[in-house]
């Protein structure tokens, strides 16, 4: 299986350490939205202070994840607008 996470960046980690938003997910078995809930970004933002509490990098991090969901939420506006539209244009 292919996976979009090129590992942690030794830019802000250090080699062999690290966190990001798609390398922890890779490592806990979330392969889709589906598998993506409170609990498993609770745990995230949980790993994420512990290793970056209080260095800027914690903050771009976490808006970082904004962004993310940000843009889930836009697709999943759209997709549902328009399926919303299709449904009115097929009665």
């Amino acid at each position: 299986m292919r996976s979009i996470d090129a590992g942690p960046n030794p830019r802000y980690f250090g080699t062999g350490r690290g966190i990001t938003l798609f390398n922890y997910l890779a490592a806990i078995g979330v392969t889709g939205l589906a598998d993506l809930d409170q609990g498993v970004l609770e745990r995230y933002l949980a790993e994420l202070h512990a290793e970056l509490t209080g260095r800027h990098h914690h903050g771009v991090h976490i808006g970082q994840l904004n962004s993310f969901l940000n843009a889930v939420r836009q697709y999943l506006k759209l997709f549902y607008g328009w399926m919303a539209k299709r449904r009115a244009f097929c009665t």
